[in-house]
């Protein structure tokens, strides 16, 4: 094996950091945010709770995942062993979660997002909306674990 620049191997560690981060976050959202939210009385208090939370959790989610993916990616293309494939799978896994953000997730959250409108709908609409919102961030919560698990094994396997 060639010996690794200092480079990739920031590369690699930026990414199995944000990667944790991302992943870290996204457990957060499902296992603390999303019983709060369930918590509250109204349909109202929930509805505001995530309009408050959702323009801060959306941009560290971005910021992460993109950092995580472009780490990966080029941790990947310097690679010269075979433990490289868990590399791509991550960059796999999270182009994947990526892309369910955009397609199944977005559409939720703008529809969440769309101020005193999606209260005008009625609370039985905003409730669920925002229980088809847990049980998706769920699943890309589960995807991230599967992208940890990617990172650690790598690791491990160096």
């Amino acid at each position: 094996m060639a010996e690794e620049t200092p480079y990739s191997l920031a590369a690699k560690v930026v990414a199995t950091l944000t990667t944790n981060l991302y992943v870290g976050s996204s457990a957060y959202i499902s296992l603390t945010e999303v019983p709060a939210r369930r918590s509250l009385a109204t349909a109202e208090a929930k509805l505001d709770h995530f309009q408050a939370t959702f323009p801060f959790a959306g941009k560290q989610q971005g910021l992460l995942s993109i950092v995580s993916l472009l780490g990966t990616l080029y941790g990947w293309s310097q690679e010269t062993g075979d433990d490289g494939r868990l590399l791509l799978v991550n960059a796999g896994i999270l182009v994947a979660l990526t892309v369910w953000t955009f397609a199944i997730i977005l559409p939720i959250n703008l529809q969440l997002v769309d101020g005193k409108n999606a209260l005008k709908k009625g609370d039985a609409w905003v409730e669920s909306l925002l229980s088809r919102w847990e049980k998706t961030h769920h699943v890309r919560t589960i995807g991230g674990l599967a992208s940890i698990c990617c990172m650690m094994g790598y690791w491990v396997n160096r």
